[in-house]
């Protein structure tokens, strides 16, 4: 139904979690077995090795984004490979067109 805005709410229901011994006792058991987790175990070791974990905040330089450079094509297109892109774009008449091999560039 269609409750009144200005009526109170109901109290929160309280969920009582019921805590077997024998369950926590058996995972305390397998946890100290186990021993760390590799992050916790990484950390760790950097802390005794005194070394700052990297990450986090990154020092602001000197950056410039090359697309050319960080992908490895310094080449320039010349009006050959221009007119030879083209000119495969060309038969792409359909989107299922099978006269172009998929990995052209």
């Amino acid at each position: 139904g269609i409750r009144n805005p200005l009526a109170p709410s109901p109290p929160p229901r309280v969920f009582v979690v019921q805590v077997d011994p024998e369950l926590e006792a058996a995972l305390s058991e397998h946890r100290a077995a186990r021993g760390p987790s590799l992050v916790e175990a990484f950390q760790q070791k950097m802390a005794a090795e005194g070394a700052a974990p990297k990450g986090g905040k990154r020092e602001r330089g000197n950056f410039s984004f090359d697309h050319g450079e960080m992908m490895g094509s310094n080449k320039r297109m010349t009006t050959h490979d221009l007119g030879q892109m083209i000119a495969e774009a060309k038969g792409l008449d359909s989107r299922f067109s099978r006269s172009v091999t998929k990995n052209f560039m």
